[in-house]
């Protein structure tokens, strides 16, 4: 893992965009039988890395009516297997519904080896990935700040102006005879400073750290096949609005993998319906063929994919002082405090808070 300090600076771009674009005229039409969406369907996201364990696996099914997201599948058993005849299950820790962690006691990610998983409901039935190969990342050189404003337009005309942080990368591009397969992650963790409380002598503040995945509008894999070039340079992987997250101290982190040319088709089918919004498997559009199938009806649509990579990280972080916008701060008023015991003076309490300093926070 890199740390890389980013290039301050403070450009702002205005861009006015039009909410009525046509996106389908960048990509190749991709069409659907809605006979497909009439059952539940399961969802499989994971993936194994060369990251020390635990690594997380998602398992849900969707909803019949698709309007709603898919439920999580607790109770199954999920094992991983190797190419050396390694094998390792899974284990549910109970923090969330439908993940399951693979402690990486037994079988660890390592590049040239081949992993399938096998996942048993608890109605019996069993589903298996096809084998992929862990394949090598090139090593991200780069990380950058851009702050950019973009104004959107209503069907009134109205303008809505909104400030983002956005998250660039550089990355070398090898020269491989099939190309060159890559997906990003980014990631968000924050600090929030709880204030003394007034009706606690005894009172302690609390530092608490906040943990979000930066979606972007676009899952873009990118694949160099049929391209000359030897880096990618500014490339854009993420992006968050700029909010009272900003106040204290944040870092952003981004996370490169290596695809197989069938698992980059599978993300850039997913990359081209646009309706998407929020987690790639949060309101899954229809069967996107991935790697996944039952082993005992092969016509079963399963949605999602497995896949094996090492990953390469790089991280920055920025602070109050770095932001050349105005933003809503939270917990700061001085005069009407808050009442006793208000959240501002117990930050615990606010979702998806942890006391637990990551390894990284400086």
């Amino acid at each position: 893992m890199k740390n890389c300090n980013p290039r301050r600076f403070s450009k702002v771009k205005i861009l006015g965009l039009l909410l009525i674009i046509s996106f389908q005229s960048c990509i190749d039409e991709i069409t659907f039988d809605p006979s497909d969406q009439v059952k539940s369907q399961l969802v499989v996201d994971g993936r194994i890395t060369t990251s020390e364990g635990p690594q997380i696996l998602k398992l849900s099914t969707t909803q019949i009516d698709n309007l709603k997201k898919p439920s999580p599948v607790t109770d199954a058993k999920i094992t991983i297997f190797d190419n050396f005849g390694n094998v390792e299950e899974y284990v549910q820790l109970g923090f969330n519904a439908g993940e399951y962690h693979l402690m990486n006691d037994i079988i660890k990610g390592e590049i040239g080896r081949t992993y399938f998983i096998e996942i048993e409901l608890r109605d019996g039935s069993i589903f298996q990935s096809e084998p992929e190969t862990l394949m090598p990342v090139p090593k991200m050189t780069n990380i950058e700040i851009d702050f950019i404003q973009e104004t959107e337009f209503d069907i009134t005309g109205l303008p809505k102006t909104s400030n983002f942080a956005q998250v660039l990368i550089d990355t070398p591009i090898p020269n491989e005879e099939d190309g060159v397969f890559l997906r990003w992650d980014v990631e968000s963790d924050w600090l929030v400073l709880d204030r003394d409380d007034p009706c606690n002598p005894f009172d302690v503040p609390t530092a608490c750290y906040f943990n979000d995945n930066i979606i972007l509008e676009e899952l873009r894999p990118f694949s160099s096949r049929g391209l000359e070039l030897n880096e990618l340079s500014d490339w854009a992987v993420g992006r968050r609005i700029v909010d009272f997250s900003f106040q204290f101290k944040q870092y952003l982190s981004v996370y490169q993998y290596s695809l197989t040319p069938r698992a980059f088709t599978f993300f850039e089918q997913i990359s081209a319906l646009s309706n998407i919004e929020g987690n790639l498997f949060d309101e899954p559009p229809a069967a996107i063929s991935g790697n996944l199938f039952n082993v005992n009806d092969p016509n079963e649509k399963v949605l999602g994919y497995f896949s094996a990579s090492e990953v390469d990280t790089v991280r920055t972080f920025l602070v109050k002082e770095d932001i050349p916008f105005n933003f809503m701060e939270i917990c700061q008023l001085i005069w009407p405090r808050p009442p006793c015991n208000d959240i501002c003076y117990e930050c615990e309490r606010m979702d998806g808070a942890s006391t637990i300093k990551p390894d990284f926070f400086q």
